[in-house]
């Protein structure tokens, strides 16, 4: 197994392989930049670990979904195969069970999406 790379050595290495190469005293105004940068980039590092979600968490995320989706696609077949398979031949009826069933299986995964956006 590879060991990760120290960065923050590596930079401080160019940095100071640099202060020699173009004679740079610790007290140069560019030094002072230099830290004024340093303070920047570690802020901005610790917003994007804060805000950013994990990709094990994404990836968790994502398999709930496809879960989700798999039982709705399930109900949904349930659904038509009821309707295919019907006794009652009354287009009128057979009309009004198939709106009210399809409204109730979008309304069920929409309530499912809120459910999960919200309460997860």
């Amino acid at each position: 197994m590879q060991t990760p790379r120290d960065f923050d050595a590596e930079f401080e290495a160019a940095i100071e392989s640099w202060r020699k190469r173009f004679a740079i005293r610790e007290s140069d105004p560019i030094m002072l930049l230099l830290e004024l940068f340093r303070i920047h980039q570690d802020h901005w590092d610790g917003i994007r670990q804060r805000d950013t979600v994990g990709l094990l968490q994404f990836r968790q995320m994502v398999e709930k979904q496809n879960e989700s989706v798999r039982l709705f696609k399930s109900k949904v077949d349930d659904v038509i195969s009821g309707l295919r398979h019907r006794d009652d031949t009354s287009k009128a009826c057979a009309v009004r069970d198939a709106i009210s069933s399809f409204l109730f299986v979008v309304l069920t995964f929409a309530v499912g999406i809120l459910i999960g956006k919200f309460a997860l």
